[in-house]
């Protein structure tokens, strides 16, 4: 329901001065876009270009699997970082020059040492999201976090 709510919210004419307003008034100085979700319009990207513009002191990152969308206006500012997410239908316009993330098994497969695909210099930012934020290099690696949930069933959570 929650995230209904904020769907349609996202679409209004009031989403935009909102969110300015709520990271104002808390101080917020970094703001990671969608723990959960992803851009899903040209016209949802760009409010949030509007919204990183008017606060150049706030730091706004996401990753995305939205790779048809132009990403221009918001990553050409300086407070802006997009990590583009393997895992989607659009993988093949991943830049691998740009910042990426890749989901990984373990981390002895994120350093490089299972057979098949080598993966080298992956950066683990699976302890911390803001790891991926602050490292230089475009090779961001997350590892699988599995968690029991009763009568056996695993599933997992991805930071």
């Amino acid at each position: 329901i929650t995230h209904d709510r904020n769907f349609e919210f996202s679409k209004s004419r009031y989403f935009v001065p909102s969110m300015y307003g709520e990271i104002v008034q808390r101080e917020i100085k970094i703001v990671r876009l969608h723990d959960t979700g992803d851009f899903y319009s040209q016209g949802y990207l760009d409010k949030w270009s509007c919204i990183a513009r008017t606060l150049p002191n706030t730091r706004f990152y996401a990753y995305t699997k939205s790779l048809q969308l132009d990403f221009k206006a918001f990553t050409r500012l300086p407070n802006t970082k997009i990590i583009q997410s393997f895992g989607g239908k659009y993988d093949s316009r991943i830049d691998l020059r740009l910042p990426h993330a890749r989901i990984f098994d373990s981390e002895r497969e994120l350093k490089g040492f299972d057979g098949g695909i080598q993966y080298k210099n992956y950066v683990d930012c699976s302890k911390s999201d803001l790891i991926a934020l602050e490292v230089v290099s475009p090779r961001i690696g997350l590892i699988k976090h599995w968690i029991e949930r009763g009568y056996n069933e695993k599933t997992y959570d991805k930071y």
